[in-house]
């Protein structure tokens, strides 16, 4: 089977050649952006508050943008929710084909880039307009039950996940049949019941699985994938509230203030509940988690190479152990401490994103 399905997106506004001093002006709302820096590389990236991830490049605390290498402009593409914002991303990804990605492995289908990020690219701000473009499906399989999900394509791809309740979750592998049995096996995390059965859907290529997975998970809404949520950053699960419980108000306030503060300032990291913490991933790595101790809460966070610089008296070293490992713990007592905190998760974020 060979096969294309055709992606559209509505995008309420396209902005060209924002420079360095007017990015003020860049709202912080959903999109893709892409950054031309002074030695004329590109780089793509998406979000969901577009001006404060912008001013992460502008500000270097992203690995991906050289710190010698100073930002000349930007063009963005407006998004309706953050699922399109992430399909513009990796469609932007596969035509320019940019420099400055280092998860893309030269996916580009196109010799000329489709997205016109060129001087023939034209800025409009309403009424909103519709980009058209093609994946290419090479294989599908459907309601695959639990007992044969070893029969899925060991190959590039999407797959969608039904659980015992009916809830979906929806993702991308380079190897869908061995994605899928980790869920299988690993009944954490987002798929945190028995799989019922699956779906998937063989790409020509990893980018193509990228674009087709986003566009999955805004067309079937799935209530596992916690970041496209709306409440993806008021945790609300049983075992929080058990610790809600047992804590004070204080501590109740300062976690949902830091919890809103990593979902707006962290791109892509996903937040998961775990038995006695919360845990901060990227794409399956951890980066760091929180526990509720008595009157403060504690971060254990990764930073292998010693890399993480604090003046803050709450921050400490221990010793990594075979079931946790991570490296720096940091305490937080109350909310006037969150901007210096915010500073060191986010050191630690660009260390697993390295």
């Amino acid at each position: 089977m060979k096969n294309k399905e055709t992606i559209t997106v509505k995008i309420p506004s396209v902005i060209k050649d924002v420079f360095e001093k007017d990015m003020s002006v860049i709202p912080n709302c959903c999109g893709a952006y892409v950054i031309k820096v002074e030695s004329g590389m590109l780089y793509v990236g998406s979000s969901k508050t577009l001006r404060n991830r912008i001013s992460q490049h502008k500000y270097k605390l992203d690995p991906n943008i050289p710190p010698s290498d100073k930002i000349v402009s930007t063009c963005y593409y407006e998004t309706e929710t953050l699922a399109e914002a992430r399909i513009m991303e990796n469609w932007l990804i596969r035509e320019i084909n940019p420099q400055l990605n280092k998860t893309n492995n030269n996916d580009c289908l196109e010799n000329e880039c489709g997205a016109k990020c060129s001087k023939n690219c034209k800025t409009w701000n309403t009424p909103a307009k519709n980009i058209m473009f093609d994946v290419h499906i090479i294989e599908a399989c459907k309601n695959i039950p639990e007992e044969r999900l070893s029969e899925l394509p060991k190959k590039p791809g999407v797959y969608v996940i039904t659980v015992k309740s009916g809830k979906k979750y929806v993702g991308s592998s380079t190897n869908v049949c061995s994605r899928v049995k980790e869920h299988q096996s690993s009944i954490e995390g987002n798929v945190n019941e028995r799989i019922k059965s699956a779906n998937c859907y063989i790409t020509k290529t990893r980018t193509d699985a990228y674009i087709f997975e986003y566009f999955k998970i805004n067309e079937l809404k799935p209530e596992l994938n916690r970041e496209f949520r709306d409440d993806a950053w008021t945790w609300e699960t049983v075992e929080l509230k058990k610790h809600f419980n047992k804590t004070t108000t204080e501590q109740v306030i300062l976690f949902k203030k830091l919890s809103k503060c990593i979902g707006s300032c962290i791109p892509e990291i996903e937040e998961v509940g775990r038995k006695d913490r919360v845990t901060y991933r990227l794409k399956n790595k951890h980066v760091f988690f929180i526990k509720f101790m008595s009157g403060y809460l504690q971060v254990d966070l990764k930073d292998e190479d010693c890399k993480i610089k604090s003046s803050t008296e709450f921050l400490e070293s221990i010793k990594p152990t075979a079931s946790d490992k991570f490296h720096k713990r940091l305490k937080i007592y109350k909310i006037s401490e969150i901007d210096e905190a915010m500073d060191i998760l986010t050191q630690a974020y660009n260390g697993v994103l390295k």
